[in-house]
């Protein structure tokens, strides 16, 4: 009782001292080797998850590294991403565009002209685009958008997850 109280807290590497061959025995063998196997799937699920924190770290580290804007909108035109050199750049802060629609963003750069562009990448109907775009009388950016695409192997309309905005200051 003792043993399975551990192992459904989630303490898998209890087992119960078997005497005798009888039904109980092999009961008590037969659940000595769920807990063993749970132990050694927990160790391997730990495994995996520590592989994809440390992905997804590596990740967000290069992401913020880019001396240049990047937004990332998935397929319903919503802002998933952003980095922050963006941010810094153009003085907004995550919540201020994580989660919003494209078109909600009060940026001048993000115009009719680039929103179009984004649902023809989104719908594969271009596969890139590049456009200069000046906001106020200060600034010029370049905006390339491209594809962001679920897996490498394919790339096909049903495979776009979203388009990934570069903003560079070329002023």
């Amino acid at each position: 009782l003792n043993a399975m109280l551990k192992v459904k807290e989630g303490t898998y590497d209890r087992t119960i001292h078997i005497k005798g061959r009888n039904e109980i025995s092999r009961l008590f063998e037969g659940f000595n080797d769920m807990a063993l196997k749970l132990n050694e799937d927990k160790k391997i699920m730990q495994n995996y998850i520590d592989e994809i924190t440390f992905l997804n770290e590596y990740n967000e580290k290069i992401i913020h590294s880019i001396h240049a804007g990047i937004v990332i909108v998935n397929r319903g035109f919503i802002i998933e991403k952003v980095n922050s050199h963006f941010l810094t750049f153009f003085g907004l802060c995550e919540e201020e565009v994580i989660d919003r629609e494209i078109t909600d963003v009060n940026l001048d750069i993000f115009d009719e002209e680039i929103i179009s562009d984004v649902k023809s990448i989104l719908t594969a109907y271009i596969r890139t685009s590049a456009r200069i775009k000046r906001s106020g009388n200060r600034y010029v950016f370049e905006l390339k958008l491209y594809p962001f695409y679920k897996t490498r192997e394919t790339e096909t309309t049903s495979d776009i997850f979203g388009c990934v905005i570069v903003v560079e200051d070329i002023s």
